[in-house]
C-alpha cells in the first residue's frame, strides 16, 4: 500500500451570536462559577465590565463593586451569588454579582474541502464526516486534530474508588475541569481526557466536575471543599494506569517527570506583594499600581503579616506580628505551598531556590491558603502548584525578584513560570 493516504475533511463552521445582551442582578457579592482568571481585570465602571464580559465569547457572567479598585471578575458559568471574607458585602457596599441572560441563534456555513496529507499508520481509510461546534456566544472553527492520528492513548481500565468526602488532594487541571450533568457524567469527563485519574463531584450550588491528573487523597476545608456546605462532594479516583503517548513513527514513549536531579523538585514561579502598593494607608501608597493584590488576593488584610514570621523590636511597625516595609525588602522572602501538605516541614526556614540561572537562599515566612482565592476551585494555590510537576509553588515577595531578577519590572504581573527549582538546605 502507498505509505501516504490523502485523507479529505469537511469542516463546518458555526457562527454564534447573541441574540440579547440583557443582564440579571442575582445578588450582593461574588459569583459561584468557573472564574475566568485570565481574563478578568480593570473596568472603568460596571458597564465596561459588562462590555468586557461581552466581547468574550464564553463569559457568562460578572461581580463588580470592589471598594478598593475597578476590578471585574469574569465568570464561564454562573449559578448564584455569595459572600465570605474576601467576597463580603460589609467590607464591599456595592460588590454585586450580574448574570447574562442571552438568547443564541446558529448558522452553519459549509467551508471549502480541506485537504490535508497524514502519514497512514493503521493501513485502513476512515471517512470522516462534517464536524459542527456549539460553543455560546463565539464564532468557532473546529479543525480534526492530527495529534488524534499521529498517537495513540490507552487507559487500562475505567473502574472508580471513592476516597472520601471533601476535593481531591492532587493537580487540578484547570482548563479542563467544567460542568457535568451527574457523577457518571463528570467520571465520563474525566475518562475522556487521556491524563485524569480523579474527580471531585456534588458541590451543593452547582454541576460543577472537578478533574485532577494526580490524585493523592480526599480533604476538606472551611470554605469550597466544606462537606458541611457541600453534603454530597467526594472524591473519586479511577484505577486506569497514568497513560503514556506513544509518538507514530518515533517508538517514544513519554510520561510526567516527577522529580528533579539530587533533591530538587519543580516549583510554580509567582510573585506576591507583602505590602501591596494598591492598599489605601500603606506606606508605599500607590493609586497607579495594580489591584490584583488587594481585590482578588486579600492582601490588605494582611499586609505586613506572614503565617510563619512575627516581627518585634525594630523590624515591628509596633502593631504585634506585623513586620514592616524596610523589613521585607531587607531579606529574601518567600511564600511556599504543595499540593501534598510537604511545605510545612518549611515553615521558618531558609530554602535554596534556582531560577534563570541564578541561585538564591530565601526564608519560608509564608503560605497560601485557598480560602483567600476559593476560584478557580479548588483555590488559586493548589490550581498554580499543580501546574508544576511535583506540586509546589513558590511565591516571591516582589522586593526578593527586584533585587536578583531586574529584569521583572512588575513581578506580580509577569512572574508565573516554572523555570524554578527548590532544594531544602
Amino acid at each position: 500500500m502507498d505509505p501516504w493516504i490523502i485523507l479529505v475533511i469537511a469542516i463546518a463552521t458555526t457562527y454564534m451570536a447573541r441574540a440579547s445582551r440583557s443582564w440579571i442582578d442575582l445578588g450582593g457579592g461574588c459569583c459561584h462559577g468557573s472564574y475566568m482568571y485570565w481574563d478578568s481585570g480593570p473596568a472603568a465602571h460596571l458597564q465596561a465590565c459588562k462590555d468586557k464580559c461581552d466581547a468574550e465569547g464564553h463569559c457568562a457572567g460578572v461581580s463588580y463593586g470592589f471598594n478598593s479598585g475597578t476590578w471585574c471578575n469574569m465568570y464561564s458559568g454562573v449559578s448564584g451569588a455569595y459572600t465570605d471574607a474576601y467576597c463580603s458585602t460589609d467590607t464591599h457596599s456595592s460588590l454585586r454579582c450580574y448574570k447574562l441572560s442571552t438568547a443564541t441563534a446558529s448558522t452553519t456555513v459549509a467551508d471549502p474541502i480541506l485537504t490535508t496529507t497524514l502519514a497512514d499508520t493503521t493501513g485502513t481509510t476512515t471517512a470522516i464526516g462534517i464536524i459542527t461546534t456549539t460553543s455560546p456566544a463565539r464564532s468557532t472553527r473546529t479543525f480534526l486534530s492530527t495529534t488524534q492520528v499521529a498517537a495513540t492513548t490507552t487507559r487500562t481500565s475505567s473502574s472508580w474508588t471513592e476516597l472520601g468526602g471533601g476535593c481531591c488532594h492532587g493537580t487540578y487541571l484547570d482548563s479542563d475541569s467544567g460542568a457535568a450533568t451527574n457523577l457518571q457524567a463528570c467520571k465520563d469527563k474525566c475518562d475522556a481526557i487521556e491524563n485524569c485519574v480523579g474527580v471531585a463531584y456534588g458541590f451543593i450550588s452547582a454541576v460543577w466536575c472537578n478533574l485532577y491528573s494526580t490524585v493523592s487523597g480526599a480533604y476538606t476545608d472551611a470554605n469550597h471543599c466544606s462537606t458541611d456546605t457541600h453534603t454530597s462532594l467526594h472524591c473519586y479516583t479511577t484505577s486506569a494506569a497514568i497513560p503514556s503517548t506513544t509518538v507514530a513513527g518515533t517508538g517514544t514513549t513519554t510520561t510526567p517527570s516527577q522529580h528533579g536531579p539530587h533533591g530538587w523538585k519543580s516549583a510554580l514561579w509567582t510573585a506576591y506583594e507583602s505590602w501591596p502598593r494598591c492598599c489605601v494607608g500603606n506606606p508605599n501608597y500607590d493609586p497607579t499600581a495594580n489591584t490584583d493584590e488587594c481585590t482578588k488576593f486579600n492582601g490588605c488584610r494582611w499586609a505586613g503579616y506572614f503565617a510563619y514570621q512575627g516581627c518585634t523590636g525594630e523590624n515591628s511597625t509596633g502593631t504585634p506580628g506585623q513586620c514592616t516595609l524596610d523589613f521585607v525588602r531587607n531579606h529574601n522572602l518567600v511564600s511556599f505551598f504543595s499540593i501534598s501538605g510537604e511545605h510545612q516541614q518549611y515553615r521558618g526556614k531558609t530554602i535554596r531556590i534556582e531560577a534563570k540561572g541564578k541561585s538564591i537562599e530565601a526564608l519560608v515566612v509564608d503560605t497560601c491558603a485557598d480560602s483567600d482565592c476559593p476560584w478557580p476551585p479548588p483555590g488559586c494555590c493548589s490550581t498554580n502548584a499543580g501546574k508544576s510537576a511535583d506540586g509546589f509553588l513558590i511565591d516571591m515577595e516582589r522586593h526578593t525578584v527586584l533585587k536578583y531578577w531586574p529584569e521583572f519590572t512588575d513581578p506580580a504581573n509577569q512572574v508565573f513560570s516554572t523555570d524554578i527549582r527548590w532544594q531544602p538546605l
